[in-house]
């Protein structure tokens, strides 16, 4: 297989894509344009680009970055499908489909994944991204009663020790 000599960054997303098609890119490549992908916000061409990396292996860094694209532009399903592939998920693929479920109008899902993520040895705490999609959650199940925006507060605040530091400026940063 021979690799288009022009680093896939400078060429046009759509030319990028359909030399990944004809296998025309490298490896080392593709993170470079899932992360143009991301930023164009275009759900066909990350499609395509999913579509075009399930041919090839998918390693942890490749992996996370296609989660944050398809959550990014509504692609929950497959989102989570390639999460749940993972062996090591980063903290912006958690955060990344904590976020789309809310956005995408499931907050219960949303606050699963939570949990989820606070059983995961090597991930304790959202990303303040994902803390706020976290308070949209629980607000839009009602579950303040509950106290389970008491528990996703209180664990946020502990692990990033902004409590004792800024106790109502984080809550006004976050228009609570």
């Amino acid at each position: 297989m021979s690799y288009h000599t022009i680093p896939s960054m400078d060429l046009d997303l759509e030319e990028a894509i359909s030399n990944l098609e004809k296998e025309l890119v490298p490896h080392t490549e593709l993170v470079h344009i899932l992360h143009k992908c991301r930023r164009e916000r275009d759900r066909s061409l990350a499609v395509r680009l999913h579509a075009c990396l399930k041919k090839v292996e998918v390693d942890t860094s490749l992996g996370n970055a296609l989660v944050v694209l398809l959550a990014g532009v509504g692609c929950i399903v497959d989102a989570q499908q390639v999460f749940d592939g993972l062996l090591h998920q980063d903290a912006n693929s958690w955060s990344s489909l904590i976020s789309a479920y809310v956005k995408y109008h499931k907050p219960q899902h949303a606050l699963a994944m939570y949990q989820n993520m606070q059983m995961d040895a090597s991930m304790h705490y959202p990303s303040a991204h994902a803390f706020v999609s976290l308070l949209k959650a629980c607000a839009k199940l009602k579950h303040f009663e509950m106290g389970v925006l008491s528990r996703v507060c209180f664990k946020y605040f502990r692990y990033y020790k902004m409590y004792s530091t800024h106790k109502i400026q984080v809550f006004d940063n976050y228009g609570c």
